[in-house]
């Protein structure tokens, strides 16, 4: 990443993680999986396991998510995940919350012509649910990925001017894929991972807040540049 006197040469591709850097939607999220898990006979798995599965194995496909969750067979793990769909669509994201701040961030990236895009892999129909709140205008491209995050990045960014592109996620599975593919990785501080856990990954920025956010997609001003 280009940096002179604190200042970079700004992205103008962003791919935003949905469920953790745009809105927080983890507890919607393990509510849906919950419900799922609970139709499965013989889970007995605790909350307690059950938030730190997901917690840790967070990035792998849905499929193998409720498999490990559960300890069923990949077939039974496939019809798991159409009844998770199922369960998100009835219940939707009653809990999942966006800011204000992150709505005039995406305006003002949008009014600067910024590309963006926004990727889930737990939300079945992302597209309903940015429309629901107001955000689907911004974006060029709403994905919803059954694979695992790592194999998503590198069939999505295959073959793009790297140096215009960031990946904003509160995740280090997607962060340490920016890195080592060369592109922006900005690590957000308000969703799951820790600021210890993001700043393992080596990203080129750790952002904090919506102005350290504004400063550095609007103007490429690093914190405390």
């Amino acid at each position: 990443m280009l940096s002179v006197a604190g200042k970079i040469a700004v992205p103008d591709q962003f791919y935003f993680n949905l469920d953790g850097a745009l809105l927080n939607a983890r507890e919607d999220i393990l509510d849906c999986l919950a419900s799922t898990l609970r139709s499965h006979a013989g889970c007995g798995v605790t909350e307690q396991q059950f938030t730190e599965h997901y917690t840790h194995h967070w990035g792998v496909s849905l499929n193998e998510l409720l498999q490990g969750l559960s300890g069923c067979s990949v077939a039974q793990a496939a019809d798991l995940a159409v009844e998770y769909h199922h369960v998100c669509e009835q219940r939707g994201f009653v809990k999942t919350l966006v800011s204000e701040d992150l709505h005039e961030l995406l305006h003002l990236l949008d009014r600067n012509g910024a590309q963006m895009h926004c990727v889930s892999s737990y939300i079945p129909d992302p597209d309903t649910l940015l429309r629901e709140k107001n955000l689907h205008r911004y974006f060029h491209g709403i994905v919803n990925t059954m694979e695992s995050r790592t194999k998503f990045w590198h069939q999505q960014l295959t073959g793009i001017e790297k140096q215009k592109a960031c990946i904003v996620s509160d995740r280090a599975i997607d962060l340490q894929y920016g890195v080592v593919q060369k592109i922006v990785a900005a690590a957000v501080t308000w969703g799951v991972d820790d600021q210890w856990d993001l700043g393992i990954t080596t990203p080129d920025v750790i952002l904090t807040s919506a102005l350290e956010c504004k400063r550095f997609f609007i103007d490429g001003v690093l914190p405390n540049g």
